[in-house]
């Protein structure tokens, strides 16, 4: 069995375990097997989550890959929405590893958990902390910031450093910025836009009510105008059958009085 294989069994084995079996292993393995330091309690933790939780680590390496590729672009709406991503996942692969200590028969104190998360932080800001800690072998927790070597020191066997994307050229970056603020000024605009729309849009309902109303008032208007030039004329036709009536008696009495002069 080689020397990473033995690794990989006694990291796998319950803290009170490690050392009587690296030493009996040692007895008959190459000699660096004796040089395995026995995991702090995070770091046993963190090495159980890989091996129990893995779907949960490769998660938060995903996310972290994620992340620095909103950085680049320089996407603030991206790298706000993964970083409430962040904060839930480390969250809840806290609570899956104080649930896993439990089942182990290892219950978790707080500091202990505080360091697991520590070390879940790390891995989502760095890609060497992400190798490290996928590795299932460290022996202690990480922290944000460790340099590459530092990370190394930390896993059992030490390990390579991760494979770095390759940089894009700065034309391409430059391409892509100048993209996105074209990008953010025409969401800008049509922000803008519908804003000044949808008060066009309440303007024109608005108006379209008055006339409404100033419509109805003005047929109402129209239907009395036409009745009242009706009883008008009503009463211009009475008016004048009136005078002529009044004429004529005014001449038949006339026509009277005439008469009863003569016969004086």
């Amino acid at each position: 069995m080689t020397f990473d294989e033995i690794a990989r069994e006694l990291y796998s084995l319950a803290p009170e375990e490690f050392t009587a079996e690296r030493n009996r292993r040692a007895k008959d393995a190459p000699a660096k097997v004796k040089t395995l330091r026995k995991p702090s309690a995070a770091a046993w933790l963190v090495n159980m989550l890989v091996r129990h939780e893995g779907q949960t680590i490769d998660d938060i390496a995903d996310l972290g890959d994620r992340m620095r590729d909103a950085q680049e672009s320089l996407d603030r709406d991206a790298l706000r929405a993964l970083s409430q991503q962040r904060r839930t996942l480390i969250s809840n692969a806290v609570k899956t590893a104080a649930a896993l200590a439990k089942r182990l028969e290892h219950p978790a104190s707080a500091s202990t958990l505080g360091e697991v998360e520590a070390s879940l932080v790390a891995a989502v800001s760095d890609p060497d902390a992400a190798a490290a800690v996928r590795s299932g072998l460290l022996v202690r927790s990480l922290a944000a910031n460790e340099d590459a070597e530092a990370i190394a020191e930390a896993v059992a066997t030490g390990i390579p450093r991760a494979k770095r994307r390759a940089s894009r050229p700065v034309a391409d970056l430059d391409a892509e910025r100048k993209k996105k603020a074209a990008r953010d000024a025409a969401r800008s605009d049509l922000e803008q836009a519908e804003a000044v729309a949808k008060k066009a849009s309440v303007a024109a309902r608005t108006a379209r009510s008055e006339r409404e109303s100033l419509e109805q008032e003005r047929n109402d208007l129209r239907a009395e105008l036409e009745f009242a030039e009706s009883e008008f004329a009503r009463a211009d036709t009475a008016a004048r059958t009136a005078e002529r009536v009044d004429a004529q008696a005014t001449a038949d009495a006339e026509a009277a009085r005439r008469r009863l002069a003569s016969l004086d």
